[in-house]
């Protein structure tokens, strides 16, 4: 099966790319540190940060091997170095009722608006090139940078739900975190804004 051609998205400062192996690096130095992990779903089974970092960049490269395809994910990376900072994607599951946005930055880059731009872009994408809906968001009160992000995003509060039990209680899955705020933001409701963003075809 010839290799999925997985768009590339350009923001002001940042580069929305395919995972590549050499990510898996930087993701394992993210993964070792309590402050990347601490809002995160964790499994009973025992990988090492390695292991979980190569793990996850194939879940990323996996989301566009579908057609059409049911969700979507790429590697965060600053386009004035190239360097790797973290993931964003968007999963449409119908078991939670909307597609799911999910952005990783690691600690390094926490507090410069990262998230919020890379997420912005995602968002995007899907809201142009799917016709998913709504998008939701589900976040960890104690998590209240993540909160901003989708706040900002326009999404707003709709309820608090127990995370582990809408996933169907998976038997290898345990949250510290039981209550988690539902944040939704319909496609009627989204507003397009002027942030740098272009997608190239790959």
């Amino acid at each position: 099966m010839a290799p999925v051609a997985i768009p590339e998205i350009e923001t002001a400062r940042l580069l929305l790319r395919g995972p590549i192996s050499a990510d898996v690096e930087p993701l394992t130095a993210f993964l070792a540190d309590p402050a990347f992990t601490q809002y995160i779903p964790k499994t009973t089974i025992v990988r090492t940060p390695q292991e979980r970092a190569e793990r996850l960049i194939g879940l990323y490269q996996a989301r566009w091997e579908g057609q059409p395809y049911s969700s979507v994910g790429w590697s965060v990376a600053r386009k004035a170095d190239g360097q790797f900072i973290g993931l964003v994607g968007i999963e449409n599951d119908p078991d939670i009722e909307g597609a799911e946005i999910d952005y990783r930055i690691g600690p390094p880059y926490f507090g410069q608006g990262y998230a919020t731009e890379a997420a912005r872009a995602a968002l995007r994408y899907v809201i142009e090139q799917t016709d998913w809906d709504p998008l939701v968001g589900y976040i960890v009160r104690e998590n209240a940078a993540s909160l901003r992000v989708v706040e900002r995003l326009g999404f707003a509060y709709t309820r608090d739900v127990n995370y582990l039990e809408m996933a169907g209680n998976p038997p290898n899955l345990v949250f510290d975190y039981t209550m988690v705020a539902g944040y939704a933001l319909p496609r009627a409701r989204y507003v397009r804004d002027d942030a740098p963003y272009r997608v190239m075809a790959r």
